[in-house]
């Protein structure tokens, strides 16, 4: 596909100066073309694409008189409307609601959209600030954002900055260090720093069990990255992140959860849940999906008109 958007190119460039459009075109439609090379590769692979098994694993797509075809909204179960990207839930039915802003966002999945949080009326808004937020039960203020903490007075706050954390003799978590440092209380009582970079940083503070990229050993009181050998079956086919956003993609195979050095590792009854629904089983080998959207065609379009 590189080659045919260097002939476009080419082909705009020639055609532009003809004309006298300003180069400030060509950047455009430059920078255009690379929007759609890193869309292209970096989406699931598109249901046209699926044979009958990877089309029965994944959520997006269903099987149709021998077709595998996109779901519509109308499709998902009541259970798992509210999951689903551009669904919502109106009236007992599944129907088409794009998800544009926070308000627009289901409450069950409203905290796992960044910026977004539930207000005390139960609706999902921008967050605007910590001390707005009333607590519920025990619900903890720093799923609403990571400076905000649990406050006495039925409300979340904002933590306070200061310069050191071993100075502070009582509530360690009101506090945080600048550079995303924060203040926690470590197994012995003691108020220490941490820079949630890595799991390692949190050694010795039960903070480690906040997140779900680490593993926290309560005997021993380590914190270490997760393992693809630590997840079980339901959990193992996928992305693997850790805390600075690295990946790694885990894949089940003879009753243990592995590490995947490449696609060739994968089987036809693993290839597309390990990847996350972005390779399926072609050709009697694991295949990443190549995907070419209206826009792709469209260059094919101007190379044969230019």
């Amino acid at each position: 596909m590189n080659s045919i958007l260097i002939q476009l190119l080419q082909k705009i460039y020639i055609y532009v100066q003809k004309i006298g459009i300003v180069e400030q075109i060509i950047q455009e439609l430059q920078l255009l073309i690379l929007l759609i090379i890193n869309y292209s590769n970096q989406n699931e692979c598109s249901c046209d694409q699926l044979d009958e098994n990877d089309c029965q694993l994944s959520k997006r797509c269903k099987m149709n008189q021998d077709q595998c075809q996109f779901k519509s909204c109308q499709d998902y179960l009541i259970t798992e409307c509210n999951y689903i990207q551009d669904c919502i839930l109106e009236n007992n039915k599944c129907i088409d609601h794009v998800w544009g802003r926070c308000a627009d966002i289901p409450i069950e999945v409203c905290e796992l959209n960044e910026n977004c949080a539930i207000n005390n009326e139960n609706k999902c808004e921008e967050f605007t600030r910590c001390e707005d937020y009333q607590m519920n039960g025990n619900e903890d203020c720093n799923k609403k954002n990571e400076n905000c903490y649990n406050g006495k007075e039925g409300y979340c706050k904002s933590k306070i900055q200061i310069g050191n954390c071993q100075q502070v003799e009582m509530e360690c978590e009101m506090y945080k260090i600048q550079n995303k440092q924060y203040c926690v209380a470590s197994t012995d009582n003691k108020c220490i720093s941490i820079q949630v970079t890595q799991c390692s940083n949190m050694n010795g503070t039960p903070a480690c069990s906040l997140y779900n990229e680490c593993d926290w050993n309560i005997s021993t009181s380590i914190c270490r990255e997760k393992r693809c050998n630590d997840l079980d079956e339901q959990n193992c086919n996928g992305e693997l992140k850790n805390l600075n956003g690295e990946t790694m993609i885990c894949y089940w195979e003879n009753g243990q959860c592995l590490k995947m050095q490449s696609r060739d590792d994968l089987s036809q009854s693993n290839c597309y849940l390990a990847t996350i629904g972005q390779s399926t089983w072609k050709e009697g080998k694991c295949q990443e999906c190549i995907q070419l959207s209206q826009l792709v065609i469209l260059i094919y379009y101007l190379i044969y008109i230019l």
